[in-house]
């Protein structure tokens, strides 16, 4: 996962914050697919805007947008066409190709998730589950959806702190989203095959690399290369095998190391924190409360009295 802010150099994200003249933005980026690479950028005013969007770039690419709360009104035109005039519920998820020269007028408030997905992408995914060659995406028909909904509000923590969330998170989301796409909204798709379990040798190299050193920020392109397979593929194997995606299971096994140091160890909590690939004593106080139902602190203290943060 990269992150790029206001005054960072341009990338997806700025020029789709440019595109609607929405200042500020939080914006996040896959690292771990071959041919290109996912964007989230998420865009927020409670004005609106008076003009139209400025003329996207021609490219092979859709634009997924997720209102993360009503939009009273907007109209969007493709190839200088009015083709659609009113509002969206939350929760509603809608998308359109660059090739279509889309440009909309949105003079009400808004909140939403615009996903960047190259059709490289999605070729990509459908190589490595053998489906036959992307064709395109059908989704003219904007409509709620719950299951896109939980994956895209999953990432509004990821947004306000990049750091904390790892690219590994980001990865998995991204890839998520984009294989639930090729499933629900590809014509004449047929389900994606299902994954198989990893093998207990492939775990334990998994184990080894990730647990030598939990300060590195992994790729999940370079976890799933240790067996061999590709990155899609890897993540739902991954998940059928553990119960939970690659993410959260380090992030699990994180905590769990800190626990150990906490109650062994007169390690301060702020060096546990970053010797467990925590971001700093913040970080690992949020997650390790949520997990053990006590702070760092208290927990030290129950483990061992004579020990103090």
């Amino acid at each position: 996962m990269s992150y790029d802010r206001k005054h960072s150099r341009p990338a997806t994200g700025a020029q789709i914050a440019s595109l609607f003249g929405i200042p500020d933005y939080q914006t996040l980026k896959t690292s771990s697919l071959r041919t290109s690479q996912i964007t989230v950028t998420r865009l927020w005013t409670d004005e609106g805007t008076k003009e139209m969007t400025a003329a996207i770039p021609v490219e092979k690419a859709s634009v997924v947008s997720f209102q993360l709360k009503t939009l009273r009104h907007h109209e969007l035109w493709k190839f200088d066409r009015l083709v659609y005039s009113g509002g969206f519920e939350k929760d509603t998820i809608s998308m359109v190709h660059l090739e279509e020269e889309p440009r909309a007028h949105l003079p009400t408030s808004y909140d939403c998730l615009q996903f960047h997905i190259p059709d490289l992408v999605l070729g990509e995914l459908c190589e490595q589950e053998d489906l036959p060659a992307f064709q395109g995406l059908e989704g003219s028909e904007a409509r709620v959806d719950p299951v896109a909904a939980h994956l895209c509000r999953s990432l509004l923590p990821a947004l306000e702190n990049p750091e904390s969330a790892g690219r590994l998170f980001f990865d998995h989301v991204g890839i998520a989203l984009a294989a639930y796409l090729l499933d629900n909204y590809r014509g004449g798709s047929r389900p994606l095959a299902q994954s198989s379990e990893l093998s207990r040798s492939q775990m334990n190299k998994i184990e080894e690399y990730l647990l030598t050193d939990l300060t590195k920020d992994h790729t999940l392109e370079s976890i799933a290369a240790i067996c061999g397979m590709p990155v899609s593929t890897f993540a739902k194997a991954f998940r059928q095998t553990n119960g939970m995606a690659v993410h959260q299971w380090l992030r699990r096994r994180r905590t769990e190391r800190a626990a150990r140091l906490l109650a062994e160890s007169d390690e301060s909590i702020a060096s546990i924190a970053y010797d467990c690939g925590f971001t700093d004593q913040a970080h690992l106080t949020r997650i390790f409360t949520n997990l053990y139902g006590a702070t760092p602190g208290a927990y030290r203290s129950q483990m061992s009295p004579r020990k103090r943060a």
